[in-house]
Formats: structure tokens, sequence, C-alpha cells
């Protein structure tokens, strides 16, 4: 309960979240423009993308 507390507290998971938004994601997307590689790009409360095997 303490760990849960704390990161209510230092509002981690909102700052994940911004990270995700403002930096992972749009590097991601800049990423993906310009390797074929990589696939689907998708932001926001979680970021993720798909690579694909050439």
């Amino acid at each position: 309960m303490a760990t849960i507390n704390a990161m209510r507290g230092e509002k981690m998971v909102e700052h994940a979240a911004r990270l995700g938004r403002e930096v992972f994601g749009p590097g991601l997307v800049e990423l993906a423009a310009k390797h074929p590689s990589v696939g689907e790009v998708r932001c926001g409360d979680s970021t993720a993308s798909t690579l694909h095997r050439r």
C-alpha cells in the first residue's frame, strides 16, 4: 500500500503518461517516418510501436 501511495503522491503515472505523449511518442513517430521497419506507432497513456522484419 505504501508503494501505491508513493506513486500517487509523486504523480508517477501522470509523469509517465506525459513523457509518452511529449517525448517518446513524437520520437517514435519521427523514427517511423525514416525507417520502413517501424510500423504502427500509438501514443497516449501508453506508447507502443510495432517493428517489421524486412
